[in-house]
């Protein structure tokens, strides 16, 4: 069986010490390939990015010249090295859990970091350096010159750097999110992140830096902070560099199969996590949708494990990662236009917008940007259609139930029920062992009387059933698949048994909604709804569905009209 690297970001002890390793290393010679020296590479949290960071300065740094066949031997760049393997000195900065609380927390933890990763450099590389070198660059006062006093020292050597930066964006993030003005303030002509990157392109310039690579999540601060350093190239779109980070269909199903799994328990397995953590598209023209990398690995884990599913499909971390970045941008804030936004990805599956590739803060960030981060951030992914704009939808089911569980809070909100999780929770029980779906739909009811009282909500069917979606979102026992096609026709909702949770039954329901203005329609809809629920079930992917319970749901107005069993 193979041994799953989940959680590892070293590469040398993830080679050495025979780790799974998906092969990513020929992109090594792409870069390589490209006329700059100088890339930014954005992906979304947990997909690989340290690991990355960790490859590339194995490959490069020159003290790692005599392990270079140990660590990279098996691999296709150690089988066919470019010239450039081992011959940098690598500076490597790492700026991600930055105290951002105050102005002064912010520029202190900024140069604790700078200070952290030219402290390594000197462990690394000493013998470059006299002792009043060193005392000089230990005394200097702010980041920028700290890094200038470092590259002065290399002018006159014949070896470059290779500056490596991990997560260059964590931070300004955070301070977008809580403090904007003091995001302006470090980003600005006259911050300190700026006047840092413009020692960085001063050290391009005269030769002392032969290369750079930073990872981030957006590029909500590119035009901003490294105005100073525009030379580099934001390759994140490229389809060239697609699939550098991520895995494909074909590596998660080589994964699946090195765990030593019965052949015949295969396809069910991947058609799961397929389900759960694939679907992210970064260019249309990509030949291959691409697996959350952290998602998969964590998923391969527990199972080699236990020798079943895990009872949480995300780890604790990812999920509360997630969940920071939801409230990070508070998508119900002050603007209705980003509610409006969420409703309508909810209801619809898709929203409509022009990726913003750079982001400027001389203008207003509005909903075409708030699409956009949430596209870099993982929450939303490229889909086939739109013509002048781009079209983007959740890529798949771990993102669809945090958007869900965010929305039932929002709306819980809104409609002012205050009540314990625990509570609905209660009622999602009652529901599973007395098969009703009666008393999570109470919840319905008591949110669309409290939206009621809202002006121009604009109830329709795909707002309830979203509504309902939400609360039957909350529950861990069950997964929640809407639209899915059977037979080129459209369920309404199917609530389907998550291993490794065992239910007495699964649901499929078909939900309906008249105005209370159309309430003389109800007879005639009932009997549509009874007659397209009976085709569904008479579908041979529905009927493979074990213990299924079909319910058909009619609401008028704010009140649930019609619970039948079909």
């Amino acid at each position: 069986m193979i041994r799953v690297p989940y959680g590892i970001s070293n590469f040398e002890m993830l080679s050495t010490e025979d780790y799974y390793f998906v092969d990513k290393t020929h992109f090594i010679a792409v870069l390589e390939s490209q006329v700059t020296k100088y890339h930014f590479f954005l992906r979304p949290r947990k997909f690989g990015k340290s690991l990355w960071i960790s490859i590339l300065t194995y490959y490069y740094g020159i003290q790692h010249k005599e392990k270079f066949a140990e660590i990279f031997g098996k691999y296709e760049i150690g089988k066919n090295p470019t010239k450039r393997a081992n011959t940098y000195l690598i500076l490597t900065f790492d700026c991600s859990g930055i105290n951002t609380e105050t102005k002064k927390s912010t520029y202190d933890g900024f140069f604790a970091k700078i200070q952290a990763g030219i402290y390594e450099f000197f462990e690394e590389y000493v013998s470059f350096f006299t002792k009043s070198q060193i005392k000089k660059i230990e005394a200097a006062d702010s980041p920028e010159n700290m890094l200038s006093e470092l590259l002065r020292v290399f002018i006159s050597k014949k070896e470059k750097l290779y500056i490596l930066i991990d997560e260059y964006d964590h931070f300004a993030n955070e301070l977008l999110a809580f403090d904007f003005q003091g995001f302006k303030n470090s980003v600005s002509k006259n911050g300190f992140v700026r006047k840092f990157y413009e020692v960085i392109k001063t050290g391009t310039r005269d030769g002392t830096v032969g290369a750079f690579f930073a990872t981030g999540v957006s590029p909500i601060t590119l035009d901003s902070m490294t105005s100073g350093f525009n030379i580099a190239r934001n390759i994140s779109l490229e389809v060239a560099f697609h699939d550098m980070l991520g895995f494909t269909e074909a590596e998660v199903l080589a994964i699946l199969k090195g765990m030593n799994l019965p052949e015949k328990n295969i396809p069910a397995l991947l058609d799961d996590v397929r389900r759960w953590y694939d679907g992210y598209i970064f260019n249309k023209e990509a030949e291959n949708h691409l697996y959350n990398p952290n998602m998969t690995l964590y998923f391969a884990f527990k199972y080699a494990i236990a020798g079943k599913y895990p009872a949480e499909w995300i780890d604790v971390n990812i999920a509360s990662d997630y969940n920071k970045i939801r409230k990070q941008f508070e998508i119900e804030s002050s603007s209705t236009h980003n509610w409006d936004m969420l409703r309508e990805l909810l209801k619809n599956g898709h929203v409509l917008a022009n990726i913003t590739q750079q982001f400027s803060f001389d203008k207003t960030f509005g909903q075409e940007d708030l699409i956009s981060m949430l596209f870099y951030l993982g929450m939303l992914t490229l889909a086939k259609g739109g013509l002048e704009r781009d079209m983007f939808k959740i890529p798949n089911l771990v993102i669809k139930g945090l958007y869900f569980n965010y929305f039932a809070d929002v709306l819980m909100r809104q409609a002012n029920i205050h009540v314990d999780i625990a509570d609905i929770k209660t009622d999602y029980e009652k529901m599973i062992f007395e098969d009703n779906p009666r008393y999570l739909l109470k919840w319905v009811e008591l949110t669309l009387a409290g939206l009621s009282n809202r002006d121009k909500v604009g109830f329709d069917e795909k707002y309830v059933k979203s509504i309902f979606c939400a609360y039957l979102a909350l529950g861990r026992s069950y997964y929640l698949d809407s639209e899915r096609e059977v037979s080129q026709k459209y369920t309404d909702i199917l609530l389907l048994e998550r291993p490794p949770y065992e239910v007495p039954q699964n649901y499929l329901f078909e939900l309906k909604y008249l105005p209370k203005s159309q309430a003389v329609q109800l007879a005639t809809l009932v009997e549509n709804t009874k007659t397209q629920l009976k085709g569904y079930l008479q579908t041979p992917e529905i009927q493979a569905i074990p213990k299924l319970s079909p319910w058909v749901i009619v609401i008028v107005g704010i009140e649930l009209k019609v619970l039948e069993r079909a």
